[in-house]
């Protein structure tokens, strides 16, 4: 049997404990939710280029509100929500210098790429 790494046929046919399947099913089910590679890179939160005090920024108030990519961060128009409108889109009680700094933790190149892929 050859393995690829997304072929389930081989983890339903394989010998791997089946907490181990069910860990890489689901992999794999997240990954198909994604066209391509460049996609994947415009998560905001547990993103390594979006660093805040050297660590990848992570606030799970605003992953529990719905904040996952840079996208939920824009505008119409691909520009940053206001701090305000962001706040009153999502429901999120949080101070400006906690937003500034994910904010301006994005690299322009990612930023960028989120352009792009808009």
């Amino acid at each position: 049997m050859s393995y690829t790494p997304t072929d389930k046929k081989f983890l339903k046919d394989s010998d791997k404990p089946s907490f181990h399947k069910d860990i890489l099913f689901s992999f794999l089910d997240l990954k198909c939710l994604y066209n391509s590679e460049d996609e994947q890179e415009i998560i905001l939160f547990h993103n390594k280029e979006v660093l805040v005090e050297v660590r990848a920024a992570f606030y799970d108030d605003c992953v529990e509100k719905g904040v996952f990519t840079l996208h939920d961060a824009f505008d119409a128009h691909g520009s940053f929500l206001p701090f305000e409108l962001f706040q009153q889109r999502y429901g999120i009680n949080c101070n400006f210098f906690r937003y500034f700094q994910v904010i301006s933790a994005i690299p322009s190149t990612l930023w960028e790429k989120s352009q792009v892929a808009c």
